[in-house]
């Protein structure tokens, strides 16, 4: 008689393996860092289209903008379509739910590749807007276009003159009185224009340079979190 037969329950499958230990960067939780990066930018490109699109509502605001200064350009353009599709991916990495492991990892891997060429758009439109505030400060410049002027006349004399000086002093005078205080001389947003092109020593630090390195502080923290959270299980790199 043969021994009755014994059926062993295989252990059940807990799923992919995780570490309970989120990583940080500040003490702050990558995966809460990642959603703070997603609403910053998204607020910082919803004030960019507003007062780009008041400006566009002055008179002759939208002509000035495009055709003068550039600020329409087609960076700015590839920018927003860039965001766009930033803002869907993020949302589909962070606030869509799922069951299924490997389309979680696949949706944050695509946010992550969308994220850093929004980093470039993001950093190349700044740059660009930047420019363009800087030659508005000086195409309202009474002193710049007087200067322009008399150095053109005295190329074709070969000459200066005396009150050419008392000229370009005057134009400073005139610059010091209409834009000492750009909020009384200039409506929103061409103050704020003005400031960022007149003050580039102020406006490159605080609205490109370090604005920039915190984008790719969220980036380098994006790929820490996605190779503590997926990549152990999935061995899919996010390139």
């Amino acid at each position: 008689m043969s021994p009755p037969q014994v059926f062993r329950t295989p252990p059940p499958d807990d799923g992919p393996y995780v570490r309970k230990t989120p990583p940080r960067l500040c003490c702050i939780d990558l995966g809460s860092y990642s959603v703070a990066f997603y609403i910053l930018m998204f607020i910082m490109t919803a004030f960019d289209i507003i007062i780009i699109c008041q400006a566009c509502t002055r008179d002759e605001g939208f002509t000035m903008l495009t055709y003068t200064f550039g600020f329409l350009g087609p960076m700015v353009v590839i920018h927003w379509t860039t965001l766009l599709a930033f803002l869907v991916t993020g949302w589909n990495a962070m606030f869509r739910t799922t069951h299924n492991y490997h389309v979680a990892a696949k949706r944050f891997r695509v946010w992550c590749r969308v994220s850093r060429l929004f980093a470039v758009t993001w950093f190349t439109s700044t740059a660009t807007f930047l420019f363009n505030c800087f030659m508005f400060s000086k195409g309202i410049s009474f002193t710049h276009n007087m200067s322009d002027i008399l150095d053109q006349y005295a190329r074709q004399r070969g000459t200066r003159y005396w009150y050419e000086r008392d000229a370009r002093s005057f134009g400073n005078v005139m610059d010091f009185v209409a834009y000492s205080n750009p909020g009384m001389s200039l409506k929103f947003p061409f103050d704020y224009f003005y400031f960022c092109g007149g003050t580039l020593g102020v406006s490159l630090p605080f609205m490109l340079i370090i604005p920039f390195a915190y984008i790719l502080s969220c980036l380098w923290g994006q790929g820490k979190y996605y190779r503590w959270r997926f990549f152990q299980n999935t061995r899919v790199p996010i390139e």
